[in-house]
């Protein structure tokens, strides 16, 4: 019987990893959330572009997230 817990991660093609294993995905999901918003402190808005984070949540072997069973709230 395979019992090994599916982990995620935070990646973005620009920011890259986070480099954290988060045992779930909500745990991933407030990881990205804190980039998002140490980016925006630290890059304020200036018009017409605006700095952001590109990290997304990903489960850690690479597999699909089921966002039907993991719904974000």
């Amino acid at each position: 019987m395979d019992t090994e817990k599916i982990t995620y991660t935070c990646i973005g093609s620009v920011r890259g990893a986070c480099g954290v294993t988060h045992r779930t995905l909500d745990a991933a999901r407030r990881c990205c959330a804190r980039d998002a918003g140490a980016i925006h402190r630290a890059y304020p808005s200036t018009y017409p572009t605006r700095a952001y984070s590109d990290r997304e949540p990903i489960a850690s072997d690479g597999s699909e997230i089921d966002y039907d069973e993991n719904p974000e709230d």
